[in-house]
């Protein structure tokens, strides 16, 4: 187990090396280069344990009780990736709370016998104290109540993503991160009820020992955050972004998940005259300017193009064509390659060539939306229909 937990230090310290080497780094690449150092710091806790022990009282302790911050680590991380304006508030420090209070109470109303018990044990060890015992439950229950909140808002991110961006990427869906957030759960929780199985049974050689579970979960954690942590770049931070932004653009989009389809735009300010003017407008610029072309489109583009007001343009979209941005311009996507179809009878050119031509950036997406418009895949419909 010693090499597992040398391997998973040494990655991550080296991820966040990484991060803070990154030429362009935002708040979200700052904190989680920390977060990796944490990481760190509890693997070597874990490393070295109750073996020292005129170095490991009081100190070590609270290395050991890093698995608080975990939580607030991830959810943190995620609002700095999906918010419009990722500022680093004064008030987030608050969610580390827990890790303070449990620390000064490890410190200051535990004896030195029963920390380096706790020490030697080795966190969510085998050994049931009623310290130890409600001291992993409470992180895990702190783990799980953050992940919730982390997969909520990934949630409210992966319907944002579709009313902003044309194209589908794993930097602006962060599926790796839902992924990576349900792993860290599994792997906590897994202990603890390894932990209790052993303990009720009497086992006396266990066949799951429960801190395997976290050091492979964090080991994993670090050489994902290493490749996927490294490439993400911030999601809706651009120039031209920052300058369109609004305030009541954030509250709009916050609230779109609680609010009921009628009545979503209903303070927005938009009158039915304006809004067919504005639709118009808009059918007309697509259809004849083709904007949808370009491969990189976003609604921020379109809404300088059109000088349509991006939240009137997601409202009209949404709300008079009922499709979200990522359907409205892949569905003329679609339509441009039939198009191209038509035109190229002899089938001088692939269909991934007329994909890109008409605005794809992927095989993969391409596929997918096509089938999705025409029940059909490409191949099929150019065989069956040219």
């Amino acid at each position: 187990m010693e090499v597992i937990l040398y391997i998973g230090l040494t990655q991550a310290v080296f991820a966040s090396f990484l991060m803070f080497s990154k030429k362009v780094r935002h708040n979200s690449d700052i904190l989680l280069a920390i977060w990796l150092l944490v990481i760190a710091l509890q693997l070597y806790a874990n490393l070295v344990g109750g073996k020292y022990e005129e170095f490991t009282y009081p100190g070590l302790i609270v290395l050991k009780l890093f698995p608080y911050t975990y939580g607030p680590f991830i959810f943190i991380y995620a609002k700095l990736l999906v918010l419009e304006k990722p500022i680093f508030r004064i008030r987030y420090i608050f969610h580390f709370v827990p890790f303070v209070l449990a620390s000064l109470f490890f410190i200051f109303f535990m004896s030195r016998e029963e920390i380096m018990h706790e020490l030697r044990s080795g966190f969510l060890g085998s050994e049931l104290s009623i310290y130890h015992t409600i001291n992993s439950v409470l992180i895990v229950a702190s783990i799980n109540f953050y992940i919730i909140q982390v997969l909520y808002l990934l949630r409210i991110h992966e319907k944002k993503v579709y009313n902003h961006f044309s194209y589908d990427l794993h930097k602006t869906n962060l599926n790796w991160l839902k992924t990576i957030a349900i792993s860290f759960s599994v792997a906590y929780t897994l202990a603890v009820v390894a932990r209790l199985f052993n303990f009720y049974l009497k086992l006396e050689n266990p066949i799951f020992e429960p801190y395997i579970f976290p050091v492979f979960g964090l080991t994993f954690f670090a050489y994902a955050l290493s490749f996927f942590g490294f490439n993400q770049e911030a999601i809706f931070v651009s120039p031209s972004f920052v300058r369109l932004q609004r305030r009541r653009d954030r509250l709009e989009l916050a609230n779109e998940e609680q609010n009921h389809k009628t009545t979503r735009y209903e303070k927005s300010g938009l009158k039915d005259v304006e809004a067919k003017t504005y639709l118009n407008d808009l059918i007309n610029y697509v259809e004849n300017e083709q904007p949808y072309l370009n491969g990189s489109l976003t609604i921020e583009i379109l809404s300088k193009e059109t000088g349509i007001p991006k939240h009137y343009l997601t409202q009209i979209i949404n709300e008079h064509l009922h499709k979200n941005f990522y359907n409205f311009i892949n569905e003329y996507r679609v339509n441009k390659v039939i198009e191209m179809m038509k035109k190229d009878a002899e089938q001088s050119y692939t269909i991934l060539a007329l994909a890109f031509d008409a605005g794809f950036n992927s095989k993969s997406s391409f596929n997918t939306i096509f089938k999705k418009f025409t029940g059909k895949t490409p191949s099929q419909y150019r065989i069956e229909n040219f």
